[in-house]
């Protein structure tokens, strides 16, 4: 049996149900790349990585997710998640700055014309920004952005009901279309 943080982790990267990643064959290269996470959230926590450094070690390595962009975004989001857990907050502004970029040129080259996909990028956009950068009327020019792109989405609804409730008045106006 796979520990629990393995299929949780194992479950986003691979973009199946939980249950589904209990039982399915996991990559090597996704075990691989969550031990790298793993290993690098623990050297900056001891003190024998600087951020900067392990951040290019990130970039280097291959995309899981087909796309670069997606798979940095993703990658750099968990590692800033994992050190905000270790109290190492500047170190992980560093990978949620990171992710931000990533996703702000997958945003950038997703035509309006694939209005869901882009919908999909600018509310993780708005998320990250909301919840770990502290920058709510960004994060709420986002949620508005992919609200235009997809109006009635469950998901982009709920998401707004989600920070209105953390960060009150900024994401209670919906958009006007």
């Amino acid at each position: 049996m796979k520990p629990k943080s393995l299929v949780f982790l194992a479950a986003l990267l691979l973009q199946v149900p939980l249950a589904e990643a209990q039982t399915a064959s996991v990559p090597q290269a996704v075990l691989d790349a969550i031990k790298l996470r793993a290993d690098m959230v623990g050297a900056i926590v001891a003190g024998s990585r600087n951020a900067d450094a392990a951040l290019l070690q990130l970039k280097a390595q291959p995309s899981l997710l087909g796309d670069p962009d997606t798979s940095l975004a993703s990658a750099a989001a968990d590692v800033g998640q994992r050190l905000s857990v270790a109290g190492k907050a500047a170190e992980a502004g560093v990978f949620f700055r990171a992710a931000e970029a990533s996703l702000t040129l997958k945003i950038n080259r997703t035509p309006d014309a694939s209005a869901q996909e882009k919908a999909q990028y600018l509310a993780m956009r708005a998320f990250l920004r909301a919840q770990f950068l502290n920058e709510a009327a960004l994060a709420k020019a986002d949620l508005d952005a992919a609200q235009k792109l997809a109006p009635g989405d469950p998901y982009l609804t709920s998401l707004r009901s989600s920070l209105s409730s953390d960060k009150a008045e900024q994401f209670r106006d919906t958009p006007s279309n």
